[in-house]
């Protein structure tokens, strides 16, 4: 079975004059294999397509891809018009939580839409018979009762509502709100809410509604560390119904699963799904690239995870900042003294407690006595407007220093395919993916990283961390990264730093701390235990309560990793 998938996107005949429609063999000979449609973007006819390649390797945008499916890819449920995105088989809820795990572009939302009856299949507009599993779903779909927690919270600020009329629309009571810390917000307009306020406040409209069946469609975007758990432990709560869950963080996805099922395929052209599978076995299978129940092998490598190491370099240069106080506003920050070598220190707490605005003490965006860095810097800010919205992203890689790198990170991060779009084209990951880019791409001293996994799929984040072994294995640099997933932390970290406090009003930074104290000073603060995969070597959390967890917890070791 073959595909050919056009990205309307990339596609820009007037710029190329219709090049992949001059050169097909198959047009030479009279028959209209490439057509242009009504909307001035080519068309490719599958069947009369040889697959010769030669379209893919005329188009100067990489808008065009030709692929030779496996025979054995399953059910086609939905197609996005003709030379549009396929995906194969159909995830189905199951009592307990479900989730869903894979890169973006797979199917993964296209999924959860059509289960929770927001999406109607099309079955590539072809009569097919389903099999009775799926024809029984179908056939009850509409008489069950559904719960569903969208993607893109952003779409709730168009509502001119307060939070609190939302919540009573919702019919969501007193408990749901001081669960999800939602009670200083009850005044606001939803337009006035941060990312993560507007997180919770979807998640608790969802989870307090009585249903059937529940989807949380990426809920961990925009939320810290301690809310990521405490919204994962509420979902778990939900157990005894049906609940799927759409999730990039491996650690909270592990947590809060019962089960998942992989997504694997080419990102943008087709998503198949696999079966159902337990959350450990299919998380390590999606990890290793191999289906074991199904023979099938999606990616040519297994995605490992390298342990830094800087026990025998010499320090070339050496940070080191005084004890100080920070007062912005209402808020104040305590920092302790820090002196750090060539490592990479992992910055980690929950939100409101001044870790971005310890990073900008050391960028020297915010001065303190006592206090300027000498050393250069290499800095990726929380938030991606510091690069200029009309620059293509093939003229900001050109400034890149290390080609090395540079070469790297294209490849790993995927922006081979970006590199004739304008910033503002791209979207909020394939802003982080170039950002972290230039970032590395520079030859400092001092690197600052602020949320560089945000916005990223699973995959994405488990490249990055093979980018900062081997970008930094080989510089004599100091590296600070906030970030609130854990596994990420776990996998790059040398050394911690580790934030305490009252968020909003005071916050606290620990000294510099090896990374098994900081680790297990900032899980005893979530009240989680952690250990290590055996077979991958992930950080895994264990359930609350299991034999492993109260094991840990009577011997106060919550990283035993």
């Amino acid at each position: 079975m073959r595909i050919a998938v056009i990205n309307k996107k990339l596609c820009n005949p007037e710029k190329c004059g219709y090049a992949c429609v001059k050169s097909c063999p198959v047009n030479r000979m009279k028959k209209e294999c490439i057509t242009i449609g009504e909307d001035g973007k080519v068309i490719i006819n599958e069947e009369l397509c040889t697959g010769c390649g030669i379209c893919v390797k005329r188009c100067p945008f990489d808008a065009i891809k030709i692929i030779n499916l496996p025979e054995a890819v399953g059910l086609l449920i939905h197609q996005y018009g003709v030379n549009g995105f396929r995906l194969f088989n159909l995830p189905l809820p199951a009592r307990g939580v479900v989730g869903f795990v894979g890169k973006n572009g797979l199917g993964k939302t296209t999924a959860i839409k059509i289960l929770a009856n927001k999406l109607s299949p099309n079955f590539g507009n072809k009569d097919v018979r389903l099999p009775i599993q799926l024809r029984t779903f179908f056939e009850k779909r509409g008489e069950r009762r559904l719960s569903y927690k969208m993607q893109k919270i952003e779409a709730l600020r168009s509502l001119d509502v307060t939070v609190e009329e939302l919540l009573n629309t919702f019919g969501v009571g007193v408990d749901e709100v001081k669960r999800f810390e939602l009670e200083h917000l009850l005044k606001r307009r939803l337009n006035e809410l941060s990312g993560g306020e507007l997180q919770r406040l979807a998640v608790a409209v969802a989870w307090a509604k009585e249903a059937d069946v529940y989807f949380f469609d990426e809920f961990t975007n925009f939320l810290d560390v301690k809310h990521r758990l405490k919204v994962a432990k509420a979902i778990k709560e939900l157990a005894n119904k049906e609940v799927v869950v759409v999730e990039h963080d491996l650690s909270v996805l592990d947590y809060v699963a019962d089960y998942v099922y992989v997504f694997y395929g080419v990102e943008g052209a087709y998503g198949v799904v696999s079966g159902l599978k337990s959350v450990n076995t299919g998380i390590n299978e999606f990890l290793l690239g191999y289906l074991k129940a199904e023979n099938v092998r999606f990616r040519p490598y297994a995605i490992t995870f390298p342990k830094f190491s800087y026990e025998d370099r010499k320090e070339a240069e050496v940070l080191a900042y005084p004890s100080f106080n920070l007062s912005l506003g209402d808020f104040t920050l305590h920092v302790k003294a820090g002196r750090v070598g060539p490592s990479i220190i992992g910055v980690a707490g929950e939100n409101g407690l001044g870790k971005s605005s310890f990073i900008k003490v050391l960028a020297g965006e915010l001065s303190v006595p006592g206090f300027k860095s000498e050393l250069s810097l290499s800095y990726k800010p929380q938030y991606l407007d510091h690069l200029p919205a009309d620059a293509v992203v093939e003229e900001l890689l050109r400034e890149c220093v290390d080609k090395e790198v540079l070469s790297r990170c294209v490849d790993k991060l995927e922006l081979r395919q970006l590199m004739k779009l304008s910033v503002k084209e791209l979207s909020g990951g394939e802003l982080q993916r170039l950002a972290v880019t230039l970032a590395l791409c520079k030859d400092s001293e001092l690197y600052l990283f602020d949320e560089p996994s945000a916005f990223l799929d699973v995959e994405q984040r488990v490249k990055l961390i093979e980018l900062f072994y081997h970008t930094f294995s080989k510089r004599n640099s100091v590296v600070f990264v906030i970030d609130h997933d854990i596994m990420f932390l776990h996998a790059i970290s040398q050394k911690m730093i580790v934030f305490s406090g009252s968020p909003g009003v005071e916050g606290f930074a620990s000294e510099v701390l090896d990374k098994r104290t900081g680790m297990n000073a900032l899980l005893k603060l979530l009240d989680v235990t952690m250990r290590a995969d055996p077979k991958t070597g992930r950080a895994r959390f264990n359930k609350f309560g299991s034999v492993k967890d109260r094991e840990q917890r009577s011997k106060g070791e919550y990283y035993d990793v």
